[in-house]
């Protein structure tokens, strides 16, 4: 019987594991173990930190309720946010596998300026309270999805926009993505092909820089995954039992294919 796999529990370990529980339970433990061993108990106290620790690396978590405290403790210590986050491979976004990415520049424009130019062109509108996507753009898009989510001519669009030198798609176990080449960046699969789609809908008088750019935020309008047309899902970048990576900032909501098992959209935090 593998009895080290029946206590494993995946659902908090490996790429979920919250670093603010873990760091909070061995401590937890050391305290544990320091006591019984002042208390004249050593061999108990190597037992209880044998377990303990044990039970950390496995299970995630051994006290009770660990993500509803953890988190807000170590926010408040005065340590830097990058003690609680884990390197790794590279990211989409420049975190952890599981990011959406884009093929633009996160540095190029402001969201403020993107919206604003693409409201100009007539791409997108105010429908009452909502923002809504003009209709011959929203044909013009997903007609362009349908071409690239099939073909090869997916790598050739990516190469052709502004900035981008070479690319190349790979598939790893974490999805099926685009590596744009000398930008140390992997882009999701289903995220380029949305991208690279709403460029190509652009009108004339967005295609320059800005195409690129104003193809990110429209991806808050997919409903399906770009790629297997799967109905995306809610989730959120809290990981784990419902801790966060980083514990100083509040987790964002997210818009995931169950099918590809990738995040496909980031929502914007809520402006305070």
């Amino acid at each position: 019987m593998d009895v080290v796999g029946h206590l494993r529990n995946p659902d908090y370990t490996g790429e979920r594991r919250c670093m603010p529980c873990t760091v909070v339970n061995v401590a937890v433990v050391a305290l544990v173990t320091a006591g019984l061993a002042a208390v004249g108990r050593p061999f108990v106290a190597g037992g209880a930190a044998l377990a303990g620790l044990a039970l950390v690396a496995l299970r995630g978590y051994v006290v009770p309720y660990t993500p509803q405290f953890a988190p807000r403790i170590v926010a408040a210590l005065p340590v830097p946010d990058a003690w609680f986050h884990r390197d790794g491979a590279v990211s989409p976004d420049g975190g952890q596998p599981g990011g959406d990415g884009s093929l633009a520049d996160a540095n190029e424009l402001s969201g403020e300026a993107v919206l604003r130019r693409l409201g100009e062109a007539g791409v997108i509108r105010e429908d009452g309270d909502r923002i809504v996507l003009d209709e011959e753009f929203e044909r013009l898009w997903h007609g362009g999805m349908d071409q690239l989510r099939t073909g090869s001519e997916l790598v050739a669009a990516v190469e052709s926009f502004p900035g981008i030198e070479a690319a190349e798609a790979v598939e790893t176990d974490d999805g099926r993505w685009i590596d744009v080449q000398g930008q140390s960046r992997l882009v999701p699969r289903p995220v380029a092909v949305a991208e690279a789609a709403a460029v190509w809908a652009m009108p004339d008088g967005v295609r320059d820089e800005v195409a690129l750019a104003a193809a990110r935020p429209l991806r808050q309008f997919l409903e399906e995954c770009p790629v297997c047309e799967t109905p995306l899902e809610a989730s959120s970048t809290a990981s784990c039992c419902g801790g966060h990576r980083n514990p100083r900032q509040t987790p964002q909501e997210t818009l995931v294919c169950p099918e590809c098992q990738q995040r496909v959209v980031t929502l914007p935090r809520p402006q305070s």
